[in-house]
């Protein structure tokens, strides 16, 4: 049984964003699939309670579940197409995924904003992971054109808490 207070209050266990500190994010055009490369953990509002978000060079933009339990993911993120979609198709054939272990477990397709950006928003709801179980974003790019994952601050981030 879950309390849906605790639900509701579970404190935010991590908060990663994309930051200017490195190059912009390019995701290739033509159905590819590529993890959204999350880098700051220590600006403010961004933190990591457990030390568990992973910013090394092998599995970087992922999380390990600290400790088995009821967790709740969210994630953002702002993407610029190379040209302008004037038919806002690329946003319908493109969407984000958050991953447990390589297996989808929420995905969303984007919202087109303008005829070049793109905004795009998921989250899990309340799922039982176990500890060690590692979590990801990724974003699929089925449009013809290449598109540009922006480093706004607050704009882009993967977040998530431990509610039981």
């Amino acid at each position: 049984y879950i309390n849906d207070a605790r639900l509701l209050n579970g404190v935010i266990t991590f908060r990663a964003s994309k930051t200017n500190a490195t190059a912009c994010q390019i995701i290739e055009s033509g159905d590819s699939v590529t993890t959204i490369l999350f880098n700051d953990v220590t600006n403010s509002p961004n933190h990591d309670v457990f030390g568990a978000f992973v910013l090394g060079e092998v599995g970087h933009g992922t999380y390990q579940i600290f400790r088995e339990g009821i967790y709740d993911f969210q994630s953002q993120i702002i993407a610029t197409g190379a040209a302008p979609d004037t038919t806002h198709f690329d946003a319908v054939d493109s969407y984000i995924q958050i991953l447990v272990n390589s297996t989808a477990v929420s995905f969303s397709y984007g919202q087109a904003s303008t005829s070049q950006v793109t905004q795009y928003k998921v989250t899990t709801g309340p799922i039982t992971l176990s500890r060690a179980d590692v979590v990801k974003v990724q974003i699929f790019n089925g449009s013809d054109e290449d598109i540009l994952i922006s480093e706004v601050a607050g704009h882009c981030f993967f977040a998530g808490k431990q509610l039981d």
